[in-house]
């Protein structure tokens, strides 16, 4: 599968490749549909309500988890401002690699946090009922 990756600001953003075309642009404010975990005032001591947690391996290898401490606190949307540090353009898709190193398809990201926040309540309202069974 061809790819081509664009992680320079002085690359061009127009790349076509099977007709995709990249939404947002490297060095772009773009918002991720999300969740906080909270408890009355208090969110997740564990993640701090973002529900994933981080750690290293023995040999020194990064990774994340969901956090299933989360389960007692109620999710509400919160909106997460990233900054497009990448961009893979696939032969079918389109991903954006943000500040934290994460990719995601175009569909998860918004180009404002009100256009974020539908998808983020929607989140919440998923989990809360999930969670209640």
């Amino acid at each position: 599968m061809n790819k081509v990756i664009l992680d320079k600001p002085d690359m061009p953003y127009r790349v076509i490749q099977e007709q995709l075309i990249p939404k947002f642009s490297i060095g772009q404010t773009v918002y991720r549909a999300c969740v906080r975990y909270i408890k009355g005032n208090a969110k997740c001591p564990h993640c701090s309500g973002t529900n994933i947690l981080h750690g290293i391996t023995n040999n020194g290898r990064e990774f994340q988890a969901d956090c299933k401490f989360c389960r007692s606190y109620k999710a509400k949307a919160a909106p997460v401002e990233e900054i497009v540090s990448k961009i893979l353009i696939t032969k079918h898709y389109i991903e954006y690699s943000v500040n934290t190193g994460v990719y995601y398809r175009e569909g998860e990201l918004f180009a404002t946090k009100a256009e974020a926040m539908p998808r983020s309540k929607e989140l919440a309202k998923g989990i809360n009922n999930r969670n209640i069974t």
